[in-house]
């Protein structure tokens, strides 16, 4: 396949002198090429038909001519093409179609297009082709496309254009929510993108007037939705390069009245301790309260349900709050927005708190003992009191640790209560008790008065003995030796017998028990001397003789 000038060369030879050689093209007429037996021949096929074509060629030896030698040969022209579209220098953006032309003498077999000196593309296989190309793959910009035909042996000379890539901005990016439920002044801000710089972001309500938003690349707007009716609207964004707008972005939102916190139960100031229930109110125009949820000193909101009227209440624990003041924050929701958080300053003063430590609770006294405790509160302790069966409050020793002693001369025996409070300057601990039992020891008395005198015959030692419960046993010793026990008694008798002693001084010892514990011991000293040598009878003899001498004397006076 050849195109143009084609060269042709040979060489001819003979017995004789070679004198000429001469080509013919088909049928045409001889020509003479240049040179003998090397020869050679421009051959112009500018002027023939494209397709196949027959070469003869011929040698002259003076009156003799050769056999003519033929070949073949096809007169292939370059293939053509031409870039329609885009014109020279032209603006482009988005997505556009390259197009163009393209021909061949015999077939043309494809087209291929490069952009900016890219890869080769191909397009078509027709003479008339397009390419769909994406201008938002290139820079912002100059730009060039190549166009190339090709008929299966040769290229087309290369067809050039230069275009301009400006694509519009990008359709605005911002993070509200389609559908989105607001109210009063709402705040709208995202991000704008182009390759040649945003100039500007505008917005539109509901078809209105555009406005230009704050800002290019990152901008915002606020939206009063004050005066609008309840339900749905459109909210419509595009940016602006300074040659053309971005597709707009559409945005739908419902205005809808926040719901409202009506009613918090503790008031400004308020003091807390402990754990207290809190306990509120709530509505919304539109819709039902859905949910609540409170948080402290702004920290972590915590949920809270709601009754189908709104009300709600939540139990708050004070005790791990440090003692001043601290804002409860509440806020309710009503399926598409929040209220805006009602808030209420408190002062936390927790109620002080106190202890016995001991005695422990069911103990038996029998004399004055210590109560010994422990107080605490958030801020000071003021004092620490105690108290025995509902009588008058006594201030203690101490107040973080404390102290007390209980007299029991002026209690009662039995059962009694001892409860104790700590007070804080504001308010009073609750009462923390303990029951303790006063049981006084027994007493014990001798009521035969100890003589100067010795005895020699047995005699009663008498006695009494009480006690706030009862006496249980008696005990006697003599000359300090072993206990004896007798049944317990509130008048007691011992018998002292002088022959089981040794004359001398002697003592009894006597207690008395109640089965508890043992009275103080009394002691009755005596003593013990020898029985008369002249017998029992010498005296009631002498006694007797005087009695009758009385009598005879009487009687002989009576007669005279």
């Amino acid at each position: 396949h050849y195109y143009g000038t084609l060269a042709v060369g040979g060489t001819a030879w003979d017995d004789l002198e070679v004198t000429g050689v001469q080509l013919m093209v088909d049928s045409g007429s001889w020509v003479d090429a240049t040179g003998t037996t090397d020869w050679t021949h421009d051959l112009d096929l500018s002027g023939m038909t494209s397709g196949d074509h027959a070469l003869s060629v011929k040698s002259i030896a003076g009156a003799k001519e050769s056999w003519a030698a033929k070949i073949t040969f096809v007169v292939d022209r370059l293939p053509e093409v031409v870039i329609t579209d885009p014109p020279s220098g032209a603006d482009v953006s988005g997505t556009f179609h390259i197009k163009g032309t393209a021909s061949d003498d015999l077939s043309l077999t494809a087209v291929h297009i490069s952009i900016d000196g890219g890869e080769w593309i191909p397009v078509s296989e027709e003479t008339t082709w397009s390419y769909e190309l994406d201008t938002t793959t290139l820079a912002y910009g100059d730009h060039y496309v190549e166009a190339q035909a090709w008929d299966g042996y040769e290229y087309s000379d290369t067809a050039y254009v230069e275009f301009s890539v400006d694509n519009p901005p990008s359709i605005p990016l911002t993070d509200m929510e389609d559908g989105q439920s607001v109210s009063g002044v709402f705040r709208v801000e995202g991000t704008a993108a182009d390759d040649g710089g945003v100039e500007k972001v505008q917005y539109q309500v509901d078809g209105g007037d555009w406005v230009d938003a704050e800002g290019t690349d990152e901008w915002q707007f606020d939206v009063d939705a004050t005066g609008m009716e309840p339900g749905d609207h459109t909210l419509r964004i595009r940016s602006y390069d300074g040659t053309s707008y971005s597709d707009d972005e559409v945005i739908t939102f419902n205005v809808n009245e926040p719901p409202e916190v009506a009613d918090i139960s503790i008031e400004t100031g308020e003091k807390l301790g402990g754990t207290v229930t809190i306990t509120g109110t709530s509505s919304d125009a539109e819709d039902d309260v859905e949910g609540m949820q409170y948080r402290i000193d702004g920290g972590e909101w915590v949920d809270v349900e709601v009754d189908g009227n709104g009300d709600w209440d939540f139990d708050l624990d004070t005790t791990g709050l440090s003692h001043g003041t601290h804002t409860l924050e509440v806020r309710v929701w009503d399926g598409n927005q929040w209220s805006d958080p009602v808030s209420v300053e408190f002062f936390v003063d927790q109620v002080p708190q106190v202890a016995i430590t001991s005695p422990a609770t069911g103990q038996t006294v029998m004399a004055d003992f210590q109560v010994d405790g422990t107080a605490s509160d958030d801020d000071v302790l003021a004092k620490v009191e105690v108290r025995i069966d509902d009588g008058a409050w006594t201030q203690v020793t101490g107040t973080g640790t404390w102290d007390h002693i209980i007299a029991i001369a002026s209690q009662f025996s039995g059962a009694h209560t001892l409860e104790a409070r700590s007070y804080d300057g504001e308010q009073y601990s609750d009462i923390v008790s303990i029951a303790f039992t006063i049981d006084r020891p027994p007493t014990v008395t001798i009521t035969t008065e100890e003589i100067e005198k010795a005895f020699e015959k047995g005699f009663d030692v008498e006695g009494t003995a009480s006690d706030d419960n009862a006496v249980v046993d008696l005990e006697f010793r003599l000359d300090g030796g072993e206990w004896e026990t007798v049944a317990g008694g509130q008048a007691w008798e011992y018998a002292i017998k002088v022959g089981d002693l040794d004359v001398g001084e002697h003592t009894l010892d006597v207690r008395a028990s109640d089965g508890v514990q043992y009275s103080d011991t009394l002691t009755y000293t005596f003593d013990i001397k020898e029985p008369d040598e002249e017998g029992p009878g010498f005296g009631a003899v002498v006694a007797g003789l005087c009695l009758l001498v009385m009598s005879i004397l009487l009687a002989a006076s009576r007669r005279t």
